[in-house]
């Protein structure tokens, strides 16, 4: 019974003295943000689209050109995209929908059989007569 005991103690005064040093290097890793990554030096592709969450980054101008060219690479992909597509995805894809709809036919022709055939003086219990 003392291991245990002992054995709760010893994983009480870790916790506690683990989760104030999580939250103090959490704190210096907020506080020491960009000098962190200056040391680390992470590759610009590993964080591509992301951006320091200064306030003084978010002028009205910077703020507008990267929307503009979110936008502008947004457009290339999607007309990469288009570029890419064959004659077999369109087929691919009337044919996906065509199936879409016979399946949804099909449940709104079970869900009316289901109605039809619905009888609620079943659910209703008959006292039998003696």
């Amino acid at each position: 019974m003392s291991f245990h005991r002992h054995h709760e103690k010893r994983k009480f005064a870790v916790n506690l003295f683990t989760i104030p040093m999580m939250v103090l290097v959490l704190a210096l890793a907020t506080i020491f943000n960009k000098p962190i990554r200056r040391v680390i030096s992470i590759p610009k592709q590993l964080v591509e689209g992301t951006h320091d969450n200064n306030f003084q980054d978010l002028s009205k101008d910077n703020f507008s050109r990267e929307i503009v060219e979110d936008a502008k690479s947004q457009a290339n992909e999607v007309k990469e995209n288009f570029l890419e597509t064959t004659i077999g995805d369109i087929i691919t894809f009337l044919s996906k929908g065509s199936k879409i709809q016979e399946d949804i036919h099909s449940l709104q022709k079970q869900t009316e059989d289901t109605v039809n055939s619905f009888d609620p003086s079943k659910l209703i219990p008959h006292k039998k007569s003696n």
